[in-house]
């Protein structure tokens, strides 16, 4: 990571980007607890969180766009767009005003996940391949840390300052990230014109076809999407965790979540190492291995065993995140960069929205730590599963890709051919390679 963090272009990209996330996570914290304190209603509070997820479902609409214009560009726009859009909460008055509470959070919903697909396309354009792991891992570690600092930022400034001058701080972190955004000038590629005689709904479906269409993503994404249907569950779980199987208070879910995030900021600073020595696919099971590991010891009794297993199972989360998302951008065509990593975020959210929903009932009439065994079998099983996809993988000589891949170079073809062996060296199998 020390290389990527050398490269000035990427500081200052970096920078704004994390300005970008400090804004973005404080409002929607600062949002839910004004909401909560205007009408006195959970279910009001739960549905910020319900109107934003709505707007990511545009996400594919998103990526056509990003994929037809200059990422950079885009990125400034959107987030001077975010800077001035914020400012309409400042309008809402009391119940009279969810409505528009609300709408502000739909909007950004659709507007972040224009900037997720941006930040993504952009960065397989602006950094060498050899550096993708790097820029992920760096992005992810911002992340995480960021999630344990945000509450502090949204709610502290809430409860000192207001909801207005919380509304002040998000935009101006928003404007500053554009300012700084502007800094981060390269040579960009001209986007190519749109083909004709394409619809709009066939150009959306493209990212899906070439998730469906190139093999080491699809043995990636089925993997991922299996884990994800039982990840969601540890959102109500986490609270059967304190209360019941170490008889603390509801609030120790803190410390818990403390102990994931710390474990996610030291895998965020490894990612890179590992998907760099092993490859993109051996990241993906490593990283759903280990954190299928950590689910199972937080079933554990007493403390010292759950607050490691709770770590653990946040160490596993970047290792995912980082090594699915390098795999797509180094597969994945400048053209289609956007529309492709809006399907996978489409196609991640969707099973993991339903597993949260789905485990919040389960967990009232189910012992929890039945749950927190089907979660880790669940992740252990995706993970065998991409060992055994990883070592059938075809010869490099076959195409692995869909009909819209078709600039794979000889060092990427290379690295296929080599991820199954480097799963099984990862994670301690063995077996030759057809």
């Amino acid at each position: 990571m020390r290389q990527i963090l050398g490269l000035a272009l990427f500081r200052r990209y970096l920078a704004s980007q994390t300005l970008a996330m400090l804004g973005s996570s404080s409002l929607w914290l600062a949002m839910s607890i004004w909401v909560r304190e205007l009408t006195g209603s959970n279910s009001a509070a739960g549905l910020v969180a319900f109107v934003y997820i709505l707007g990511t479902l545009c996400a594919p609409l998103s990526g056509v766009l990003v994929d037809r214009v200059r990422r950079r560009r885009l990125l400034i726009a959107a987030d001077g767009t975010l800077a001035g859009f914020v400012l309409l909460l400042l309008l809402a008055d009391g119940r009279s005003g969810l409505w528009l509470v609300y709408t502000v959070m739909f909007g950004y919903g659709l507007i972040g996940s224009l900037i997720n697909s941006a930040q993504s396309a952009l960065i397989s354009e602006m950094v060498p391949q050899r550096l993708r792991p790097d820029a992920n891992g760096a992005l992810s570690t911002v992340r995480e840390g960021l999630r344990l600092l945000s509450p502090m930022v949204g709610a502290g400034a809430y409860a000192a300052v207001g909801a207005t001058s919380v509304i002040w701080l998000v935009s101006g972190l928003f404007a500053l990230a554009a300012l700084v955004q502007c800094t981060v000038r390269f040579r960009e590629r001209i986007p190519q014109r749109r083909r004709g005689g394409e619809g709009v709904c066939r150009e959306m479906l493209g990212g899906v076809r070439h998730l469906v269409g190139v093999r080491p993503l699809r043995h990636v994404v089925v993997a991922c999407c299996c884990a994800l249907m039982v990840f969601g569950f540890t959102e109500s779980v986490i609270f059967a965790v304190a209360d019941e199987g170490l008889g603390r208070p509801a609030s120790f879910v803190g410390v818990l979540i403390i102990a994931q995030g710390a474990g996610a900021i030291v895998a965020g600073v490894t990612a890179a190492a590992v998907v760099r020595r092993y490859g993109e696919s051996a990241a993906v099971a490593a990283g759903l291995a280990i954190s299928c590991t950590g689910i199972w010891l937080t079933a554990g009794p007493a403390l010292w065993v759950v607050l490691p297993g709770t770590a653990l199972f946040g160490f596993g989360l970047p290792w995912i995140s980082v090594g699915a998302v390098t795999l797509l951008q180094r597969l994945t065509p400048p053209q289609l960069q956007g529309r492709a990593y809006a399907a996978l975020n489409v196609v991640f959210n969707a099973p993991q929205a339903a597993s949260i929903a789905l485990g919040a009932g389960l967990v009232a009439v189910v012992p929890y730590r039945l749950l927190l065994a089907v979660i880790g079998a669940v992740m252990g099983l995706a993970a065998l599963g991409l060992v055994l996809a990883g070592r059938a993988t075809a010869p490099p000589g076959r195409a692995e890709a869909g009909p819209e891949h078709a600039h794979n170079t000889v060092a990427g073809r290379r690295q296929d051919h080599q991820e199954g062996a480097d799963l099984d060296q990862l994670l301690g199998g063995a077996g030759d390679r057809p």
